[in-house]
């Protein structure tokens, strides 16, 4: 069933890349690893939508303990 469920974000994922007009951020990253997401799809969602990432040191760890 979860990989059902993830094809089918996939599918989400590629048709609102092109809709999306808030840009992600580390939240919405943390969002989805935490719900489980593929790795792969966490980065197929970042590479198709626009993006406003805190690269900072607080954000990069928060990031890190966040999986």
């Amino acid at each position: 069933m979860r990989g059902v469920l993830e094809c089918l974000f996939g599918v989400a994922v590629a048709g609102l890349g092109i809709a999306q007009t808030t840009p992600m951020h580390n939240e919405d990253v943390i969002r989805l690893v935490r719900a489980g997401l593929s790795e792969e799809l966490v980065l197929a969602k970042i590479r198709m939508s626009e993006t406003s990432f805190d690269m900072s040191t607080d954000a990069m760890v928060a990031l890190a303990e966040a999986r």
